[in-house]
């Protein structure tokens, strides 16, 4: 016998279909019984689960959130490398290489590539993400991973008072990536 409801197949002793719970009950004569079983089975015009990630989807709560910032972490990352870049070029490999020990550029130059690179991968992965409530603590960890090397390089590269305004500035940008973030880790508990 077949469910009328979701045409799982089932025992012909079963009270329920154990597929969707719908009562099954004796059919009224066994000519309905059998032209029943004789019908080719065809699926209910709707989806039986849903997916969460579909029905969230646009509608993301954190989703604003996480894709401006992407944005702006892609054009910090972005600004980042053309300036690693163009240091390279012009000052050559030898500005890079960490000889002597203790070479201040070297470790200022690394730290401005991390930085970059971090900060391109941590845009693309929002703005890609921003809808998907399954990566929010990906996207947490990434931002603040982005947001500490930043500090660390603008700390460490242009002293303690222009530190500061490079947190006044990067500072915002992180508290909404985070709030982005967590807004869509609570959609997927």
């Amino acid at each position: 016998m077949f469910c009328d409801q979701c045409g799982n197949r089932f025992n012909a002793g079963a009270k329920f279909c154990h597929q969707c719970g719908t009562p099954c009950g004796a059919p009224q004569d066994t000519l309905q019984m059998q032209s029943r079983q004789n019908q080719p089975y065809s699926p209910p015009p709707y989806p039986l689960y849903r997916d969460r990630t579909s029905t969230v989807g646009a509608n993301a709560p954190g989703r604003t959130y996480l894709k401006v910032t992407g944005i702006i972490w892609i054009i910090f990352g972005v600004l980042g490398l053309f300036g690693f870049l163009w240091i390279f070029d012009s000052a050559g490999l030898e500005e890079l290489i960490p000889y002597p020990p203790g070479n201040y550029n070297a470790f200022m130059w690394s730290m401005n590539f991390i930085y970059a690179a971090f900060s391109v991968l941590t845009g693309i992965m929002s703005v890609v993400n921003c809808s998907n409530p399954e990566k929010g603590g990906l996207l947490l960890a990434l931002g603040i991973i982005t947001f500490v090397s930043y500090m660390i390089y603008s700390f460490a590269y242009l002293g303690f008072i222009y530190g500061f305004g490079s947190l006044l500035i990067a500072g915002p940008i992180l508290v909404f990536h985070v709030i982005g973030a967590i807004k869509n880790m609570a959609v997927d508990r």
